[in-house]
C-alpha cells in the first residue's frame, strides 16, 4: 500500500480513472478485506460440505474467490487487496445473481410456500421473446414505485475526483493513527488551513479533516457511487 505521507504513492499511471478510484477505495473496505482474508477457510468448508454429500471426487462449481467477487461487484475472483491492478467491476444493473442467490432477495417461505421480497430489492421477470422496449417501461414504474413507497430512492452524490488523493492519504494517514499536526505536515490540502485561518488552525484543521474523512469513509462504504 502506499505511503501517506509520499504524495507521489498517489498519483496513479492510469490517469486515476473511476475504476481505479473505486478500486482504491474498495481495497480499504475493512469488510471486503476480512472477505478476501477468508477465503481459503470458505473453500475448505464449502468443498467438506459437497464431499459429504457427493464423494470425495466432487469439486467445487463456485469458488469463493468467484463468489467474493460477484458480492463486491467484481467482475471475476475477488482481487487481493495489496494488488495494485484494477479489476473490471461490474457495475450494471439488474445483476445477474449467482446459482441458489436469488433466494437472498426474499423472506423465509412460509407454511404454504409464500416467500415476500425483502425490503431494498426486486426479482422481476421479463419475455425475450417479446418486445422489451414496453416491458423495460413497465418495469421502471414499478420500480420508481417500490422505491418512492419504500423511501429507498438514494441522493444523488456531489463527487469532486480532485479530492479524491486527499481522501485516500487521510483514511491511510488515520489508519496509521496520525494526529492533525502530522496530518497537516504532510498533506498539502491542510496546509493551506494553517495560512488562512491564523492562531486557531489546529480547531479548524480538525474540522476540516473530520468533514474529508466522513466523506472518505462513504466512499469506502460505496465505492461503486465513483462508477455511476
Amino acid at each position: 500500500m502506499a505511503d501517506w505521507k509520499k504524495s507521489a504513492d498517489y498519483e496513479f499511471t492510469d490517469g486515476g480513472r473511476p475504476a481505479r478510484w473505486a478500486w482504491e477505495f474498495l481495497r480499504r473496505n475493512p469488510e471486503y478485506i476480512a472477505d478476501y482474508a477468508s477465503i481459503p477457510e470458505s473453500n475448505r468448508k464449502a468443498l467438506e460440505k459437497i464431499r459429504k454429500s457427493l464423494g470425495n471426487g466432487a469439486r467445487l462449481a463456485v469458488t469463493a474467490e468467484r463468489y467474493f467477487g460477484q458480492k463486491w461487484r467484481i467482475d471475476g475472483e475477488a482481487q487481493d487487496p495489496d494488488d495494485d491492478r484494477v479489476p473490471d467491476f461490474l457495475f450494471y444493473f439488474p445483476e445477474m445473481p449467482m446459482p441458489n442467490r436469488v433466494l437472498q432477495y426474499f423472506e423465509e417461505p412460509d407454511e404454504i410456500g409464500q416467500a415476500d421480497q425483502l425490503p431494498g430489492f426486486a426479482v422481476l421477470v421479463f419475455r425475450l421473446r417479446e418486445d422489451l422496449e414496453p416491458q423495460l417501461y413497465a418495469a421502471s414504474h414499478i420500480l420508481f414505485g417500490l422505491q418512492k413507497e419504500q423511501g429507498l430512492r438514494p441522493k444523488k452524490k456531489n463527487l469532486n475526483h480532485k479530492q479524491f488523493t486527499t481522501y485516500l492519504r487521510l483514511l491511510d494517514a488515520k489508519d496509521e493513527k496520525a494526529g492533525t499536526v502530522e496530518i497537516v505536515k504532510h498533506i498539502s490540502a491542510y496546509k493551506k488551513v494553517k495560512h488562512k485561518t491564523g492562531a486557531d488552525w489546529q480547531y479548524q484543521a480538525q474540522k476540516r479533516i473530520g468533514r474529508d474523512y466522513k466523506k472518505a469513509k462513504s466512499l469506502v462504504a460505496d465505492p461503486w457511487s465513483i462508477l455511476r
